[in-house]
């Protein structure tokens, strides 16, 4: 499994949802980084001043993040609701 860490705005991000939403995205991100390839779920983004790519969780929530690929780990840079996240 790929590790993951959070930047504190991503954090922030996190407690501005409700508790089941919480830890369902949390599941999410688990699982999309349990698969042998996880970024053939993230879509890349192009001109975001949040990451590179990003992960489609919980309908309109979006996780963007960058990929650190010399540590096999990402940063979760924002959490967002998708109207807010481009």
């Amino acid at each position: 499994m790929m590790d993951y860490s959070f930047t504190p705005s991503a954090l922030k991000d996190l407690h501005h949802v409700d508790k089941s939403q919480q830890k369902r995205i949390i599941e999410k991100i688990k699982f999309y980084l349990s698969s042998p390839d996880p970024l053939s779920f993230a879509k890349t983004l192009t001109k975001s001043p949040y990451g590179t790519y990003r992960f489609r969780v919980l309908g309109k929530i979006r996780v963007i993040f960058i990929y650190e690929q010399g540590a096999n780990s990402i940063v979760i840079t924002r959490i967002r609701f998708r109207k807010e996240a481009y």
